[in-house]
């Protein structure tokens, strides 16, 4: 008997092992307070937070990522919720792209809302159960927040972003068909894994949306290509592992196999005319990055798979250093000072970028 019992052991052992995966995105979707987030949800990026060790640099970037969002004015509140030792129980930040309305996004103005998830007590943040103001931008919509119910990181969630849209939020929160997880963008965002450092999607067809009703004037017609034509690109899945290096994924899905070919060779074709201009200069750093990439075809997906080394970000940091910082070591800034705008230059100042 005991060959047998220990057979059955080994047998039960290997299935149960078979049976275990890694988590898909429409795991952790269903797991967090991404799952309130509304049905029509153009694009949305993720940070796992948990994962990085670096608390002060991802600070930084969320000072930063709130002063592009809200400007100057938001900072002093969102520090005040964000700064101190709760920004260590910080576990989960994503920022969506949501239509202020329900129903197409060529009918509501783009709107956006942040998410973020941690192991802090929501209730003691909003004051409530409501929506509560957090800045109000003279040229801007009413900046708000409010609490969602806990995520998978046993913990609370909170929403950021203009009322109209946090106001939806709450709508699809007790409403579960209403909700993220039964978004069309559901199906781009598979083609990616959550365990990355950064993960997220855009939904092609309601971006093109929000991009021809911004730009289209009375009297006037903006033409741009169909989404929804043969062939064309549905939408790009990301995902980002941050080492000493910074690993990335791009994902394109076209609607078929033909469409993801005729992309592929495209992003080929673009590449090779990189490397032939990078191959007569002397940035070794951005050759390097082209001979990284790779390409590769798979029914409707196309995968671009590459490095951002740590000499290469080093010189994009230099590029877009504030003006006057470390100029003496940038070989460039005799160049940047004859741009229009650039300190000693007579052009009239650049407006803010």
């Amino acid at each position: 008997m005991r060959p047998r019992v220990l057979l059955a052991v080994l047998l039960v052992s290997a299935a149960l092992s078979c049976a275990r995966r890694d988590p898909t995105a429409a795991d952790v979707v269903r797991g967090s307070g991404l799952r309130f987030l509304p049905r029509d949800t153009a694009g949305v990026a993720v940070i796992e937070a948990a994962r990085i060790e670096d608390r002060q640099a991802l600070e930084r970037w969320l000072g930063e990522a709130a002063r592009g969002l809200m400007g100057d004015a938001g900072l002093v509140p969102l520090h005040a919720l964000m700064g101190g030792d709760l920004m260590k129980k910080v576990d989960r930040i994503a920022v969506a792209l949501v239509p202020e309305a329900a129903g197409r996004a060529s009918a509501a103005p783009a709107g956006w809302a942040a998410l973020v998830e941690g192991r802090f007590d929501p209730a003691t943040l909003s004051g409530g159960d409501g929506i509560v103001p957090l800045v109000e931008i003279a040229s801007g919509p009413e900046i708000s927040l409010t609490a969602l119910p806990g995520g998978a990181l046993s913990g609370g969630a909170m929403a950021i972003g203009p009322r109209a849209v946090l106001e939806r939020i709450r709508a699809a929160a007790g409403r579960a068909e209403e909700g993220f997880a039964t978004a069309p963008l559901m199906s781009i965002l598979a083609a990616v894994s959550p365990a990355a450092h950064a993960w997220g999607a855009i939904d092609y067809a309601p971006l093109a949306d929000f991009t021809a009703g911004a730009l289209r004037g009375p009297g006037g017609s903006l033409s741009l290509p169909a989404p929804r034509s043969t062939g064309a690109l549905r939408g790009v899945a990301f995902e980002g592992r941050v080492a000493t290096d910074v690993g990335f994924t791009l994902v394109g899905v076209a609607d078929a196999e033909p469409g993801a070919k005729q992309l592929a060779d495209g992003a080929r074709g673009l590449v090779a005319l990189a490397r032939m201009g990078a191959s007569q200069g002397n940035d070794r750093s951005w050759l390097e990055f082209l001979d990284g990439l790779r390409i590769d075809q798979a029914g409707a997906e196309v995968r671009i798979r590459g490095t951002v080394s740590r000499p290469m970000l080093q010189a994009f940091a230099a590029r877009v250093a504030p003006p006057g910082a470390a100029r003496e070591s940038d070989p460039s800034s005799a160049a940047a000072d004859a741009l229009p705008g650039a300190p000693g230059s007579t052009a009239a100042p650049a407006p803010p970028r």
